[in-house]
């Protein structure tokens, strides 16, 4: 998920975790679709940004337990631990 903002507004951009659908919001509008034609594309930028949390396989997107290995990291960060 992106967040893009301004003193005006903000825009939230969110892709699906297997890279098929997309979704962008803002206060009064909402837009999303699929994908397909690009998906290998954008999962394969993804996953050269990060490749450190990539999974090796063609199929899935991100290494087994990163997503809950992530959320904790920012679990710990948020309760001041």
């Amino acid at each position: 998920m992106v967040e893009l903002g301004s003193d005006a507004d903000r825009v939230t951009i969110e892709l699906s975790d297997n890279c098929a659908s997309w979704l962008i919001r803002g206060a009064n509008d909402r837009a999303g679709g699929f994908y397909d034609p690009v998906r290998y594309q954008v999962r394969a930028w993804l996953k050269g940004t990060f490749p450190e949390y990539a999974s090796p396989h063609r199929e899935s997107m991100w290494r087994a337990g990163v997503i809950k290995q992530l959320q904790a990291g920012r679990r710990g960060r948020g309760s001041g631990t």
